[in-house]
């Protein structure tokens, strides 16, 4: 039985308590735990689905197909499946609770004490056909149980229905909420909240839409945009998100001044949280921005001490922390070399998810004499890849002959992931195709995702092709390649 699994099971079991005689349950304990039974973690649909939604984004589906067709979704796939759990078939219905349901009808007062029992007492453990049937009730002793999920649950999906039952219910203080929701951890819930809070008139929440991120599908897409031209309606919203951050904050803030100043408090009111530090760091004062920085390097050297998780809020964190500091002005990029180099010398592998990040910004600083401090992730005695991917992007970004080694070093770990990106990065400083691997389809630049990589014949190419240099590699300034 999957690790899942038994955390459920032990979340029945728990309910049974102290003894697992029937003759200790209650009626309440008995309708709990078939409240719970009724919540599925998996449907078994949208697993199987070529076009699977989130769940969480059934209610805008008509607004997201009526800019892209249904089939088209399915282009989506991968970040679908990668975003908030669960997920459904994009033509089937959203499963209801109906033990819930039916207790409800049969008697309310009753179904919504249950309710409080099963967000308060259940922390963390999966409930989001009862938060979603939250959405619908008024009642007042909701109010309390919804904040607390939507501020403290460590589940995200159960997070994200919490922040969209306090929307759907108007409660009073749902605005300050949904504001809360710009800060969390996912980006999922921040560009949910963004939305929410759109719908309900306040753009203060709009500013989201400016700050740097990777918005995997439609979906995000749609919140992103329409948050967007809600402030400014005659933008072209591609062109603008294009645009270097800089460029894109000057604008919206020239438009909206005050929204923007109101979002910057906002995060100076939560300045000790991740996000917000990113939002001080590119968007505060000199001082603010230093702080920042501080802040968002201790996160990090926390963070580093736990075990790496691709699906970790502290994954979360990184992934959002390399695409901010990739915004930096060279006066921030020069205070990232510096904390660079310092955690270089005192390496340890509680540095490597502050290092990682640090390497990953600086693949896009053109600040110079970095070359010396990238080589040295090369021969330290680390096989995190995405460190050293990292630092041998950053060496490629300058032109870098000694690139061509480190990538060779990735190509030689023998990670399909990790391949594709180094082959990419050689066949790009050198000019030289890598022979029998797949190629991108010349009009959406997309790789046949069946086609398979050939790593260990890519490795031997690339090996060869250096050990055959019978001189030292260097760049080329009319070619624009290395030789």
């Amino acid at each position: 039985m999957p690790p899942r699994a038994l955390t459920f099971l032990a979340f029945l079991l728990a309910l049974a308590a102290p003894l697992a005689r029937a003759e200790s349950l209650t009626a309440d304990d008995i309708d709990l735990q078939a409240i719970f039974r009724d919540n599925p973690n998996q449907i078994p649909s949208g697993l199987a689905s070529s076009t699977p939604i989130p769940v969480i984004y059934a209610d805008f589906l008509g607004a997201v197909t009526a800019r892209v067709d249904k089939t088209a979704l399915a282009e989506f796939k991968t970040a679908l499946l990668a975003d908030l759990p669960p997920f459904i078939d994009v033509n089937d219905p959203v499963p209801e609770n109906k033990t819930l349901g039916g207790l409800l009808q049969q008697n309310k007062k009753r179904a919504i004490a249950l309710i409080v029992i099963a967000l308060t007492k259940f922390p963390d453990h999966s409930k989001w056909t009862i938060l979603r049937a939250c959405g619908a009730l008024d009642a007042a002793e909701l109010d309390e149980p919804l904040e607390t999920v939507a501020l403290t649950d460590t589940n995200a999906t159960n997070r994200a229905f919490a922040f969209k039952a306090i929307a759907q219910r108007k409660q009073k203080n749902a605005a300050a909420l949904l504001q809360e929701g710009l800060f969390d951890p996912q980006l999922s819930i921040r560009l949910l909240c963004m939305e929410l809070l759109s719908e309900a008139g306040e753009n203060i929440g709009s500013v989201t839409a400016v700050m740097p991120c990777r918005p995997r599908h439609a979906f995000q897409f749609l919140f992103l945009e329409t948050a967007l031209k809600r402030v400014m309606p005659t933008i072209d919203a591609p062109t603008f998100f294009k645009q270097p951050f800089s460029i894109r904050y000057g604008a919206f803030t020239g438009a909206a001044p005050e929204v923007t100043k109101s979002f910057v408090a906002l995060a100076e009111k939560r300045a000790d949280r991740p996000y917000a530090a990113m939002v001080l760091y590119l968007c505060g004062d000199e001082v603010a921005s230093a702080k920042a920085l501080d802040t968002l390097v201790k996160v990090m050297l926390e963070n580093g001490k736990k075990p790496a998780d691709h699906r970790s809020p502290e994954f979360q964190i990184q992934s959002d922390l390399v695409d901010v500091f990739q915004q930096s002005t060279p006066a921030q990029f020069k205070a990232i070399q510096k904390i660079f180099k310092t955690n270089l010398r005192e390496f340890s592998e509680e540095r490597e998810a502050l290092l990682t990040t640090l390497a990953y910004a600086q693949s896009v600083s053109d600040a110079p004499d970095l070359a010396d401090d990238l080589l040295r992730v090369r021969d330290m005695q680390t096989r995190n890849k995405d460190l050293l991917l990292g630092a041998a992007l950053a060496l490629a970004h300058h032109k870098s002959p000694q690139a061509i080694p480190s990538l060779i070093q990735i190509l030689s770990m023998r990670s399909d992931a990790y391949t594709v990106v180094a082959i990419q990065t050689l066949e790009k400083l050198t000019g030289i195709e890598t022979p029998g691997v797949p190629r991108p389809d010349p009009k959406t630049g997309q790789y046949d995702p069946k086609a398979a990589w050939n790593v260990q014949g890519a490795y031997d190419f690339w090996r060869k092709w250096i050990q055959n240099m019978d001189h030292d590699l260097q760049f080329d300034a009319e070619s624009q390649h290395v030789k």
